[in-house]
């Protein structure tokens, strides 16, 4: 049990990203090959594709915050000498981050729950509706655990460690 934990912790992301890249690519090219070469298109590959793509970007944002790699203005904070401030300004910056994150969290729960009393299906694959939209909802609820942990590790970490006081 301790070595699934240990997988989801480090290694989550990176496996859901790699495995529905080369599906959607599969079923991309399948789409292509029988419009082109046997001239009868697939109704169900352009939907299933669309939501996966979906579900890249929403697992994509909490792996951007493990790996640090959100494109963010860091003009102010570097124009900072002291190290202590520097990191308070991290701290403040994540802290707005994760206000925000709860915010759009709790707004997606409750889309999703809307659209999962309604019944709708989708219109080419009949897949209940929420299944998209619940790509926001744990997409969000994975960067929110992301970002609890930088803040633990940040606070944990000495303020002049890597940098100039």
């Amino acid at each position: 049990m301790r070595k699934i934990l240990s997988l989801i912790e480090e290694k989550f992301e990176e496996y859901f990203l790699v495995i529905s890249m080369i599906a959607m690519v599969v079923i991309i090219f399948l789409q292509v090959v029988m419009r082109y070469v046997f001239n009868n298109s697939l109704t169900w590959s352009e939907e299933i594709a669309r939501y996966i793509f979906l579900w890249q970007i929403w697992i994509g944002v909490s792996y951007a915050v493990k790996r640090s790699k959100h494109i963010r203005v860091t003009i102010m904070v570097d124009l900072l000498k002291n190290a202590r401030v520097k990191k308070a300004m991290e701290l403040l910056a994540t802290l707005i981050w994760l206000a925000f994150g709860i915010f759009l969290f709790y707004r997606a729960g409750i889309v999703m729950t809307k659209v999962h009393a309604s019944g709708q299906l989708s219109p080419a694959t009949f897949i209940p509706m929420w299944i998209p939209y619940a790509s926001v909802f744990f997409g969000v609820g994975l960067m929110l655990l992301r970002l609890l942990q930088k803040m633990y590790h940040d606070i944990k970490t000495p303020a002049n460690e890597g940098g100039k006081q």
